[in-house]
């Protein structure tokens, strides 16, 4: 396999994974969960320095870094939403 198909597919999925922690660090500031938000915190950071560097060393990663966003702010909201309904069943 191309090794520049592994590195997209890597950076769409930190990039899914980046919006997921952010919802959780968002929630963990929220309810004063500090140790469980500093994590989320140095998560986020690692993955989008990995993203980062991915994407300035070659322009074209902003595509998959793009989707990854995209998808994982999907993501959030319909696991929000999932959790919701079990909530009120």
């Amino acid at each position: 396999m191309n090794v520049q198909i592994i590195v997209a597919t890597a950076v769409f999925l930190s990039m899914i994974l980046v919006d997921l922690a952010w919802a959780v660090y968002i929630r963990a500031l929220a309810k004063d969960n500090v140790l469980t938000a500093a994590f989320y915190s140095l998560f986020i950071m690692l993955c989008g320095a990995f993203t980062s560097i991915n994407y300035i060393s070659n322009h074209w990663m902003l595509i998959p870094a793009a989707a990854g966003g995209f998808v994982g702010t999907l993501l959030c909201k319909k696991v929000e939403k999932l959790l919701e309904r079990v909530k009120k069943e």
